[in-house]
């Protein structure tokens, strides 16, 4: 099946007729009414902050991984209902608390970027002296930014706090959630091979409870290695090996970040999205693409 890049606008016309809201975001077309919404999980590829690219099926295991996690908490409130196709869930809608909330277990990414560069606060906290890309941090630690349409920021407790984002107990409502999900989302991997070096939760306000939205532990959202070659590169100071979108972005740090990612690295991808969705749960090869059909969906 070729790859679904999300509604087309005939689509949406036909949304907009039925009294429904629709918009597009990084990854998911949603349609929404005033309870619940529609999230509909493209092939659409974003790294730092673009469009990227195409990766056929990476919607279905996005989806498919979500309703999974999902599954998994028993006492932490969230907005999941339901999967109801291959690539669409259902959620309760609520009101986005305009955060990204990233717990990090390891020096990777942009915070290993930028402390190769000489910074060691981040988001409020300080890191020591002599660490070393992807070395294992002592304890998982919550870089919080804020959610914009072009850039993401760091931002600090005291600071989004001040800013009014949330409030006080609210952030350490949040910030134990966020902790307690990293710990079980590193066991669980653990146990099939994988390290969660870091993830990014987004919550939201329901009646005034925290609620745990958007997607949980995929490989969008977050960053995973291979555990069994973990120590050995990382010893002879090599980069560990990705299965999430980190490969599409090592390709673009190697080659330009205004480069066009090869079909070659897209496909790679898009097998590691497959075979790791499919080692923890049920992973359909069915892709009827979704279309304006979907609004008889919600209730």
């Amino acid at each position: 099946m070729p790859a679904f890049a999300g509604l087309t606008a005939t689509d949406i016309a036909q949304v907009k007729k039925h009294g429904l809201q629709w918009q597009r975001g990084k990854v998911c077309d949603i349609i929404s009414n005033a309870a619940e919404m529609l999230l509909i999980y493209s092939d659409r590829l974003s790294a730092f902050d673009r469009h990227v690219g195409l990766v056929a099926g990476k919607g279905i295991a996005s989806a498919a991984m979500s309703a999974f996690w999902f599954a998994q908490l028993s006492d932490i409130a969230h907005h999941f209902c339901a999967q109801v196709q291959p690539r669409v869930v259902r959620v309760r809608k609520t009101e986005p608390i305009k955060l990204e909330v990233i717990v990090r277990g390891y020096l990777a990414g942009s915070m290993a970027r930028a402390y190769q560069q000489g910074v060691r606060s981040f988001c409020g906290l300080e890191l020591p002296e002599g660490l070393s890309p992807y070395q294992q941090l002592l304890a998982p630690i919550i870089t919080p930014t804020t959610k914009a349409d072009d850039h993401d920021s760091n931002i600090s407790a005291a600071q989004l706090v001040a800013a009014q984002l949330c409030s006080a107990a609210e952030w350490q409502e949040i910030e134990a959630s966020a902790l307690q999900l990293y710990q079980l989302g590193s066991a669980h991997y653990r146990q099939h091979g994988y390290l969660l070096v870091d993830t990014k939760y987004e919550f939201g306000r329901e009646d005034g409870k925290i609620l745990l939205i958007d997607e949980l532990h995929s490989q969008d959202s977050s960053r995973l290695w291979l555990a069994d070659t973990y120590a050995q590169r990382y010893q002879a100071g090599l980069a560990p090996q990705a299965v999430d979108k980190d490969i599409a972005r090592r390709w673009l740090l190697e080659n330009g970040r205004d480069k066009t990612v090869p079909t070659t690295v897209l496909d790679q991808l898009g097998r590691q999205y497959q075979q790791l969705t499919a080692q923890l749960t049920t992973i359909t090869d069915d892709d009827p693409h979704p279309d304006h059909r979907l609004c008889q969906l919600l209730r």
